[in-house]
């Protein structure tokens, strides 16, 4: 800067000086009446045409009328000398023709001079595309040479989304971050400046912005003044736009228009293929993404992890994400629980439970369909729920996880920084995450319920050996009979037993055993004997899971809801029965009768025992 100070100091000191020779040199060949001082009237040309070339066309004109004045002694002196004489006329139309010349050569050389300008901001701008520039890096380096160019105080580039059709301002200059975000997040319902400009899909020029009637919808408090805009096309269509405002000390020129319009000319091609490498690079990095998942669910197959990879990959995948959580459906309560999260505590696994329907999560549950809130408290879909870090959500994205048409979750990200933060390319990723993912959990799950079905049936197996045992070590009926029904309790969940021993001789059911009656169930047990007596008859167990469902089946307590029967069977002869009863629906399962009927099988081979004892 420093030298340019010096350069342009040397060349103020040279035009001063040749002006003072110039001019001494007309008025001594004036004074000695010698005809080459008309000649050298036409030097003043060089200052003026170095003057224009140099600063600009005020700085050519400013000097045209300065030199002009310096004829102005002369040719008060001749008319004064000699009256209007031809000598004088002549002057005064030599005056007449230096000034356009002057005009002329100002002219040419402020055109020179912004041409040689132009060449030199586009010749930086190709080198500046030819190195390997990111999106941003490209549209500031354009945003920073156009408002360079045309000196104004403000201004923008703003894009449309390719996917989600909304404009957005990817850079700006001497704007503050509320009003891009304020232009960010304007409503799609209604029209934007800048949308009002891309259809009209022409540069303009307004020096006059704020008494523009067109304008007067968006005029808000006199911020812009003036205004350049040139769209950004690829081929006719528009793609985007680039806004100036405000000029420093004046109004834009067509010049700055013009000028405008090579700067981007050249441009938006850069811009475009740069838009095109980003959409590459992004779609490369999202393949990317999923296979390292894909990789990392193939590897496991315990639920735990599988569910903390796919929000942790997820959340990687998508820049706007800061946090995330997956909800799973729990058929049996129709309600949806946490199983993982990224970026927040336990707490919110603990206390966040929401119903199908309840909540934007449980919205997508319940409609099969993805959602984006751009602002997730002014969304009727969300649940308000008192905790700190989820009242700091601002925007969030959530897809269902879906099986063979079967919905069992969602995955939900947030963001806590920024309204509108996710938009349709983000939806579009999250799904297709999704629906990889969904297919991992299901088989984590189905696997972890196999494990826990074998596991269980490693325990019952063990019990039973352990009660058969322990059976077989008794001789006392009335220990026996205890003795069984607590065993039972260690493997099954029930409310209520009754053991019922067969009097073959007498044809008659004895409650010898009972577990969780009162003195008057235990009284009214031997009166309800028509179901007892089926089993007894049939040889076959018997499982009820909603006894008000079935009035021909009797319960041992009125409180029983869910009941089942296994024979005591040695030698293919009944010798009693065991009754188990809940007070919930649906208490039971098959494997679990096929347990009682096992355990009532080793309790059969332990009576018998005792009996021959």
């Amino acid at each position: 800067m420093d030298r340019k100070r010096e350069q342009s100091l040397l060349w103020q000191i040279a035009l001063g000086a040749g002006l003072v020779f110039i001019t001494l040199l007309v008025y001594y060949t004036e004074s000695r009446q010698t005809p080459l001082y008309q000649v050298y009237l036409y030097l003043y040309l060089v200052p003026i045409a170095i003057a224009a070339y140099r600063y600009g066309f005020s700085a050519g004109l400013a000097m045209v009328l300065l030199c002009s004045s310096l004829f102005v002694p002369i040719l008060t002196r001749m008319v004064l000398w000699m009256g209007l004489s031809s000598r004088a006329i002549e002057l005064l139309a030599i005056l007449v023709i230096f000034n356009v010349f002057g005009f002329i050569v100002i002219s040419l050389a402020d055109s020179r001079r912004r041409h040689e300008k132009l060449y030199l901001s586009l010749n930086q701008l190709g080198e500046l595309f030819d190195k390997a520039l990111s999106l941003n890096e490209l549209l500031a380096v354009v945003l920073a040479h156009s408002a360079s160019s045309c000196h104004a105080r403000v201004g923008e580039i703003i894009l449309r989304d390719d996917t989600s059709g909304e404009l957005k301002v990817m850079v700006s200059q001497g704007m503050c971050d509320e009003a891009i975000a304020a232009l960010n997040q304007a409503s799609s319902s209604q029209e934007t400046l800048a949308e009002w400009f891309l259809a009209r899909n022409r540069p303009m020029m307004i020096n006059d912005f704020n008494k523009d009637p067109r304008f007067e919808r968006w005029y808000e408090g006199g911020e812009i003044e003036s205004l350049l805009v040139v769209p950004l096309r690829r081929g006719q269509e528009p793609f985007g736009l680039v806004a100036l405002m405000n000029k420093s000390g004046g109004l834009f020129t067509w010049e700055d228009l013009d000028f405008l319009e090579a700067i981007l000319d050249k441009g938006q091609i850069a811009i475009e293929n740069a838009r095109l490498y980003e959409e590459v690079k992004k779609r490369f990095q999202e393949l990317e993404v999923l296979y390292r998942m894909g990789t990392g669910l193939s590897s496991t197959l315990n639920l735990e992890r599988v569910l903390q990879l796919v929000i942790e990959s997820a959340i990687e995948a998508i820049p706007a994400a800061e946090k995330g959580v997956i909800h799973l459906l729990d058929e049996e309560e129709d309600r949806l629980v946490i199983k993982a999260q990224s970026g927040y505590g336990q707490e919110i696994m603990e206390r966040v439970v929401l119903k199908v329907g309840e909540g934007y999560a449980g919205w997508v549950v319940k409609e099969d369909k993805p959602l984006i809130l751009k602002n997730i408290y002014a969304d009727p879909r969300t649940k308000y729920v008192e905790l700190e870090e989820v009242k700091r959500i601002k925007s969030a994205i959530s897809v269902p996880l879906k099986v063979k048409g079967r919905v069992i979750g969602a995955l939900s990200l947030d963001n806590l920084t920024r309204y509108g933060a996710f938009n349709e390319e983000d939806l579009r990723l999250l799904s297709t995450f999704a629906s990889q993912a969904a297919v991992a959990i299901e088989n984590a799950q189905l696997y972890e319920q196999t494990d826990e079905k074998l596991q269980r049936r490693v325990r019952e197996l063990t019990s039973l050996g352990e009660i058969s045992r322990t059976l077989s070590s008794i001789l006392d009926p009335g220990s026996l009979f205890s003795k069984a029904i607590s065993e039972l309790k260690r493997v099954l969940d029930f409310s209520f037993a009754v053991l019922y021993l067969y009097d073959r001789a007498r044809e008659t059911l004895n409650v010898v055993a009972t577990s969780g009656l009162t003195e008057g169930e235990i009284a009214e047990v031997e009166t309800k004997a028509v179901t007892p007596w089926t089993v007894i008859e049939t040889k076959r167990p018997l499982l009820v899971g909603d006894v008000e469902a079935n009035p021909r089946i009797e319960c041992f307590a009125k409180r029983c809801k869910s009941l089942m029967y296994a024979p005591l069977v040695y030698e293919n002869r009944c010798l009693g029965i065991i009754g188990l009863g809940s007070s919930r629906e649906n208490a039971f399962s098959e494997d679990e009768l096929r347990l009682v009927t096992a355990f009532a099988s080793q309790a059969a081979i332990a009576l018998k025992h005792v009996v021959l004892f």
